[in-house]
């Protein structure tokens, strides 16, 4: 008899021992398909903030030659009033004459 009910015995730690492993498993597996969503999230991230930052790098040259633009037409406009101005202190000693 005590043979018999150390077999049963033995027959329950087994499945106990045998549904432990299983949540074990089912929780790794788990993990598994978290970590991988997280690391296309993750790459997903990268990747957005690759395309953010090189976004910013040619806005920041856009800017940059834009500037330089308006520096070159604001000599140009002053180089004009000076010419101009030197016309109309000419044209005054021509009328004087």
């Amino acid at each position: 008899m005590t043979l018999t009910k150390d077999l049963e015995k033995a027959r329950q730690d087994k499945l106990h021992a045998e549904e432990r492993v299983k949540d074990a498993v089912s929780r790794l597996e788990e993990a598994e398909g978290r970590c991988k969503v997280a690391e296309r999230e993750t790459k997903h991230a990268v990747e957005v903030a690759e395309n953010a930052w090189n976004e910013a790098k040619l806005a920041e040259r856009e800017k940059r030659e834009s500037e330089r633009l308006a520096i070159e037409r604001l000599a140009a406009v002053e180089r004009l009033q000076r010419e101009f101005e030197t016309l109309q202190r000419g044209r005054g000693e021509i009328a004087q004459v």
